[in-house]
C-alpha cells in the first residue's frame, strides 16, 4: 500500500488545478512534523534601544529526507546555522523562479516512479486508490460524505486541510 505525503495527496487531488508552490508549502510543513527539520523557539531582542524580547521560530536541517521533493525543501535551509522564517523566504524566492517546476520536475517524477500518475495530468487506478484512502481517512469522523455532497450539491467548509495528513498511517 503506498503511503502518500500532503503534498503528493495535492497533488492527485487535482492534478491539473494544483499549484506548486502549495505543495512546497506542504512539503516543508510535512519535512517539520517528520522530523527532517527541526522546529526551535528562541527568544529574540528587537527594537534597538527599547529592546523587546520576542518569541521567534527557527528551523534546522533534521535527517534528510528521500524523496526528490523533500530533498529539494531541505536543502533550502543553510547547513550550519538555524534559519528564520524570513530567511527561508528569502532562500525560496531566490532559488524557485517558477514554482510549477516544483510540481513537474520534483513531485511527478516520484508519483510516477511509484505508479500513481500516468503523464502529468493523469491519475492511475492505483493512484486514485490510495487518494481516496487517504481522503476517505481525513474525513472519518468529519460527518463529510463526498457522495452525498455531489448529489445535493452542496459543499462543506469544515474538511481539513491537505497539510493535516501528516499523521495517516499506511
Amino acid at each position: 500500500m503506498v503511503r502518500l505525503s500532503p503534498q503528493a495527496y495535492v497533488y492527485l487531488r487535482h492534478p491539473i488545478l494544483s499549484s506548486g508552490e502549495t505543495m512546497l508549502y506542504h512539503t516543508l510543513q510535512h519535512l517539520c512534523f517528520t522530523g527532517a527539520l527541526e522546529v526551535q523557539f528562541k527568544e529574540v531582542t528587537v527594537g534597538g534601544r527599547r529592546g523587546r524580547t520576542l518569541n521567534r521560530l527557527f528551523l534546522s536541517r533534521g535527517h534528510r529526507p528521500d524523496d526528490r521533493s523533500g530533498a529539494f525543501a531541505w536543502e533550502l535551509l543553510p547547513a550550519d546555522a538555524p534559519c528564520s522564517l524570513v530567511d527561508l523566504r528569502l532562500a525560496i524566492e531566490e532559488r524557485i523562479e517558477d514554482h510549477e517546476a516544483f510540481k513537474y520536475e520534483l513531485m511527478w517524477p516520484d508519483l510516477t516512479d511509484a505508479g500513481l500518475l500516468r503523464g502529468h495530468h493523469t491519475r492511475t487506478p492505483q493512484g486514485r486508490s490510495a487518494w481516496r484512502r487517504v481522503r476517505a481517512a481525513v474525513h472519518r469522523g468529519t460527518g463529510y460524505r463526498p457522495e452525498a455532497c455531489r448529489r445535493m450539491g452542496a459543499i462543506d467548509a469544515t474538511r481539513p486541510a491537505a497539510g493535516q495528513l501528516h499523521h495517516l498511517a499506511e
